[in-house]
């Protein structure tokens, strides 16, 4: 087996949440989680992640696969991100542009 990036899922807290990421074949003869504790392959394993939508509503949480983090909690199907929803930065107006290096 081929080691891989696997979220250490803790679910004995309260929201089950994922704190750690590691490296590990998969080979549970060699190592496995303690009791209380899931590994998930980070690669194929969905989270919901804040997204670009649309200018109206310009962030959602969407599903996507291998976005889990440490500190994202997990609902028993996806991990969900922990992170405020972003907040659109207000374009900047009359900024100088400045193009190559000023001669003095």
């Amino acid at each position: 087996m081929e080691p891989k990036n696997y979220l250490l899922i803790n679910l004995m807290a309260s929201p089950a949440v994922c704190e750690n990421l590691i490296v590990w074949d998969g080979d549970v003869n060699k190592w496995k989680p303690e009791d209380g504790y899931l590994a998930l392959p980070a690669e194929t394993t969905v989270a919901a992640d804040w997204s670009r939508n649309s200018v109206k509503e310009p962030w959602a949480l969407v599903d996507q696969i291998g976005a889990g983090r440490i500190g994202y909690t997990w609902d028993g199907q996806r991990l969900v991100t922990n992170q405020p929803e972003p907040f659109p930065v207000a374009p900047t107006e009359n900024q100088p542009a400045q193009s190559g290096a000023e001669q003095f």
